[in-house]
């Protein structure tokens, strides 16, 4: 599974794993980006986060449905004598007010995130009925990035300075890209290297 698209309401996150990067497309409060995030930027601290409806937005849309009840049966008589007939008048009343309802029960519904934090931060929605797909996701997202990384990095040339190859080296082990075997005996090739070139 190397793409994931989520659209909840009028918020969209999709992430797409790539050769070495993620693309990722965010929709959140109106704002449309589509951009990249490097593999090599990319941590797995996980966290799970619960996310509350904003009460405000809640008043809005309940003030929102009073004023349509009131304006209802304000006007109801003289909306009786243009339209002829009070069913039609009790029916779309009855439609604008369950699509009201409708909107109220999703706005207030509490979403859950799960959050890769890193450099970039990657957020999932995380619903029950979500989670399987977005833990699949990073599964796949942790053993490409693993693959990627030890592919490009995991090298001894002859032509980067000692200091950056140590330095590219201990990265790797703190980021749990090579274990401690392959950590020794990256070092000792790159020690060998040194005696050899005579350094």
């Amino acid at each position: 599974m190397t793409e994931i698209y989520q659209k909840k309401g009028g918020e969209i996150r999709g992430y797409k794993i790539l050769n070495d990067v993620i693309e990722a497309e965010i929709k959140h409060n109106g704002n449309h980006q589509i951009f990249q995030i490097r593999l090599e930027e990319i941590f797995f601290n996980e966290m799970v986060q619960k996310r509350k409806p904003q009460p405000l937005v809640i008043g809005l849309f309940f003030s929102l449905m009073v004023n349509f009840i009131l304006l209802v049966f304000l006007f109801a008589d003289r909306l009786t004598g243009f339209v002829g007939n009070e069913t039609i008048i009790s029916s779309m009343a009855f439609a604008v007010l369950g699509g009201f309802s409708f909107l109220i029960m999703n706005i207030s519904k509490n979403n859950t995130e799960k959050i890769l934090q890193g450099m970039h931060n990657i957020f999932f929605f995380y619903n029950k009925k979500d989670q399987l797909e977005v833990d699949k996701f990073i599964n796949t997202l942790k053993t490409t990035q693993r693959k990627y990384i030890r592919n490009k990095y995991m090298k001894i040339d002859d032509y980067s300075p000692k200091e950056t190859l140590e330095q590219t080296i201990s990265w790797l082990y703190e980021r749990n890209f090579i274990s401690n075997n392959e950590f020794e005996g990256l070092l000792s090739e790159l020690r060998n290297r040194k005696i050899i070139d005579g350094i």
